[in-house]
């Protein structure tokens, strides 16, 4: 029996906060995902930096620009056909997001509120992290 490996895909995504310290999430469309919610980003090409895709993604998706900033955690999950390998990074704009062209729903949430929405599994451990780290004394 011969095993075959799964595709790893390296994707990329922005923890982007508002005036008011919320943080950007986006409500997938797609039919595997559909509905969950994740960071806003997308997949690396393989002659791209991490911080050229996602700047590359998020003015693609959302019409806006932002700097990358530090990375905040990686994270994987293996579905059934292939695995990703999800990099987070901490972002700023000067712009905020209104609309997406390839999401059903952008919103800004509280840190706090997080845990009350449908992630996507990568996304999961990320959110946890936040929470945590929002409970603590210490900065982002």
């Amino acid at each position: 029996m011969v095993t075959r490996m799964k595709k790893n895909i390296r994707v990329v995504c922005a923890l982007l906060f508002d005036e008011n310290n919320r943080v950007c999430i986006t409500q997938r469309n797609d039919s595997l995902l559909a509905g969950l919610w994740e960071f806003p980003g997308g997949k690396v090409e393989s002659t791209e930096s991490d911080a050229f895709a996602l700047e590359r993604e998020i003015i693609e998706e959302l019409d806006v620009s932002i700097e990358v900033g530090k990375h905040f955690m990686t994270t994987s999950f293996e579905y059934p056909d292939f695995a990703i390998t999800l990099v987070s990074y901490l972002c700023t704009s000067h712009q905020i997001i209104t609309h997406s062209h390839v999401h059903q729903g952008v919103l800004y949430v509280p840190i706090g509120e997080l845990c009350a929405y449908f992630f996507a599994p990568a996304d999961i451990p990320i959110v946890e992290k936040l929470v945590l780290k929002s409970t603590t004394l210490h900065p982002l």
